[in-house]
């Protein structure tokens, strides 16, 4: 596997804002800002989690926008007669700003090709054809990921809903409710909070939502 390096983490991996949130839920008070912020960093974090987003060398997982530096081995360079692209660690949308081979530079925009949401870098010919890559030591900077105010709604509203989720949870509302019976005398059933079931943090239904950005395949 390529190491991805960022230089310069974001300070806050929080996929949406707490506005956001607060709207979401009605919520127009300030007693729970730092449990719902709390909540937001840490289902942030489950959402890139389930999603497989590359972790850097510290171990950390963003959708946000960060500049890093992907460096291949001689020996992880594909070894194929066909055009296979270089698979670059998931941080999508990926961005490249330069790339050298053994130190030397290649023109990004004649030389190479580069998949953004795939995360797949191929290597041009002069006539501008893809080709197979050359063995040696790849060094490419780049950078993968959105704004926060940029993101793609389906990776926000899981954060949210997860939100939204434990948030019921916690006062026992909505999302945990699972019949009313009106009959003569009002009756209230909630689902087991314990029964959820739970993918990397997420609630299942929230999870499978997330295909679409995900390196991996989702139940």
């Amino acid at each position: 596997m390529p190491t991805l390096t960022v230089s310069a983490a974001v300070a806050d991996r929080s996929l949406v804002t707490l506005a956001t949130v607060k709207a979401e839920l009605g919520i127009t008070d300030t007693t729970n800002d730092t449990l719902l912020t709390r909540w937001i960093k840490e289902l942030s974090d489950n959402v890139c989690e389930v999603c497989a987003v590359a972790a850097d060398q510290l171990g950390r997982r963003t959708f946000l926008t960060e500049a890093v530096t992907v460096a291949y081995r001689s020996s992880e360079v594909p070894d194929s007669l066909d055009p296979s692209p270089l698979i670059l660690p998931w941080r999508i949308p990926f961005s490249v700003s330069t790339v050298t081979v053994d130190g030397v530079s290649l023109t990004v925009a004649d030389d190479v090709e580069v998949q953004p949401m795939a995360g797949l870098l191929y290597r041009l010919d002069s006539n501008g054809e893809r080709t197979r890559w050359e063995r040696g030591r790849v060094v490419i900077t780049g950078s993968g990921g959105w704004a926060q105010g940029d993101m793609p709604a389906a990776l926000s509203s899981a954060v949210t809903d997860a939100v939204r989720y434990r948030w019921f949870a916690h006062t026992r509302g909505d999302p945990l409710l699972r019949s009313i019976d009106v009959d003569g005398v009002d009756e209230v059933t909630f689902m087991d909070a314990g029964k959820v079931q739970l993918v990397n943090g997420l609630p299942a239904e929230v999870a499978s939502r997330l295909a679409p950005y995900s390196n991996t395949v989702i139940a």
